[in-house]
């Protein structure tokens, strides 16, 4: 049986299936950008008002940097402008 699940895994991976199968790293940013917006963030969490990002393409970085204002509990919104 596990021979056939492996058979069978190897040719989903040829297919779009693969998508499924493998995690894909969907960010727009490398991982030292991303924590160096996340720095920006802590810098200035005293500052009042909202995060704006403007270009959201996805919006997996602006769920990824809304998770870290609620987890840090910051009170500031992240607002999203699309620019397409």
């Amino acid at each position: 049986m596990s021979r056939f699940r492996g058979a069978a895994f190897e040719v989903a991976s040829r297919t779009a299936l693969r998508k499924y199968l493998y995690h894909r790293y969907d960010y727009s940013f490398s991982p030292r950008q991303l924590c160096y917006l996340i720095d920006c963030l802590s810098r200035t969490g005293d500052v009042a008002g909202r995060v704006v990002e403007i270009g959201c393409a996805y919006g997996h970085t602006t769920v990824f940097l809304d998770r870290h204002l609620r987890e840090t509990n910051d009170p500031r919104d992240i607002v999203c402008i699309d620019t397409f």
